[in-house]
């Protein structure tokens, strides 16, 4: 049971799907929340508002996600990536120590022979 849960799409590829999740949620967010922000910019300018697809061409959301990214989350993805390069393509941290330090002895022994 527990190597089926191990080799599972889910086990194998959590930390990916979680963070691309956060990432997802972080623009959908930012997006409500600029539209928020420049419809009532629009209203002040005596202009006409616009909606959820419109919002998505004008320069007000391509520069605030370009600027939002930039500055926050480059340091953040760094993390990221070497946390998912480190627990999903395997490092020692990831792997059973005590089944890794008798593969170790065993190989000792087997060389001494």
């Amino acid at each position: 049971m527990t190597n089926r849960i191990s080799n599972s799409f889910l086990y194998k590829n959590g930390l990916s799907i979680v963070f691309l999740l956060l990432a997802v949620i972080t623009v959908v967010v930012q997006v409500f929340t600029g539209i928020s922000l420049y419809n009532i910019f629009l209203v002040e300018q005596h202009k006409n508002v616009v909606g959820f697809f419109a919002y998505l061409s004008t320069d007000h959301f391509i520069e605030a996600t370009f600027q939002n990214w930039e500055s926050k989350f480059i340091s953040v993805f760094a993390i990221i990536f070497l946390s998912i390069y480190l627990m999903e393509i395997g490092s020692l941290h990831n792997q059973n120590l005590w089944m890794h330090q008798m593969l170790k002895r065993a190989n000792k022994i087997d060389c001494k022979k």
